[in-house]
């Protein structure tokens, strides 16, 4: 640890293992660039089906970085459940996968901050200082209906994706098979999947229970809950590729990184099911303790 005058930052140690940022990204959902891609389209189809549609693009969301300054705050945002907390920004590629993040402007006895995107009628939590980074307007993407209507917001579902892919596209930020429109309607699916942990009595894989899964991408999160056999499915679908991960945490405990930070396992960004083992390391460390609290807290006392 680094000290500056009676202050400790993060030492080169400190950072082992820590989660490393790459580049910020242009903002796709931002409410300027969605009003771009809107114009696009229209102004490529002047004629077409889009050009009958309205569609008012303003904020319904916004991005939202806490500044918690010690513990206490940090609990005051914790305890609000409706809040789906980061500890890193949402708009930065993920350079190298780390067990925790904190960001090293900031002190270690000071929380490190906390992102999430909330919407724009959300009562945010009193007593946490924190700046507005972007206004958003984010397209509900489980919709089953071919016309859609979202805070007097008119369009059809595939209008809704068009304007999804132009966002992306003049950002940068269009993988390269979403640019291929034969492919133009992709499917819905829900993020799953099953979380094992070695176990050394039974020597054999088990399910891990109790685990808060999540599913992101860029501002929009679907999480689910591992059962006894390790599954979990998540309360919302995608159309695109998302990034899975672990937040070691429930509402009634919190599992960190040594002294530093919250605990996390970054998972893969894929469309499909996230199956993975847990058989060594702090991740192992990581997942017993949260095992143990999850039967704690939530299982069978014995009658207790």
């Amino acid at each position: 640890m680094k000290p500056q005058g009676d202050t400790t930052f993060l030492s080169e140690s400190d950072v082992q293992g820590m989660t490393k940022l790459g580049l910020k990204l242009e903002n796709p959902y931002s409410v300027e660039n969605m009003k771009k891609a809107w114009e696009n389209l229209k102004s490529s189809q002047p004629n077409g089906r889009i050009s009958g549609e309205d569609l008012e693009i303003t904020s319904t969301h916004l991005y939202i970085q806490f500044k918690p300054k010690n513990e206490y705050e940090l609990a005051i945002l914790q305890r609000d459940s409706t809040l789906i907390l980061y500890t890193y920004p949402l708009d930065y590629e993920i350079e190298q996968a780390g067990d925790f993040y904190h960001d090293p402007e900031l002190p270690l006895d000071r929380p490190t901050y906390q992102y999430c995107a909330v919407e724009v009628d959300k009562k945010l939590p009193e007593g946490v200082e924190f700046e507005i980074l972007e206004e958003l307007f984010i397209p509900d993407e489980d919709y089953d209906n071919n016309e859609n209507q979202t805070n007097g917001r008119i369009a059809s579902s595939g209008t809704m994706e068009a304007l999804v892919d132009e966002a992306l596209r003049i950002t940068g930020n269009l993988e390269e098979e979403a640019s291929d429109f034969s492919n133009a309607r992709r499917s819905k699916w829900r993020p799953a999947g099953r979380i094992q942990l070695f176990d050394d009595e039974l020597n054999r894989l088990i399910g891990l229970s109790g685990a808060k899964v999540r599913a992101r991408r860029w501002f929009t999160t679907h999480e689910g809950i591992t059962d006894a056999n390790g599954r979990f499915s998540c309360n919302g679908r995608f159309r695109r590729d998302a990034n899975y991960s672990i937040k070691w945490e429930r509402n009634d405990f919190d599992i960190r990184s040594g002294s530093i930070g919250q605990a996390i396992l970054n998972g893969p960004k894929r469309r499909g099911d996230w199956n993975h083992d847990i058989r060594n390391g702090s991740q192992r460390m990581y997942a017993i303790v949260n095992q143990a609290s999850s039967d704690y807290y939530y299982g069978n006392r014995l009658g207790l």
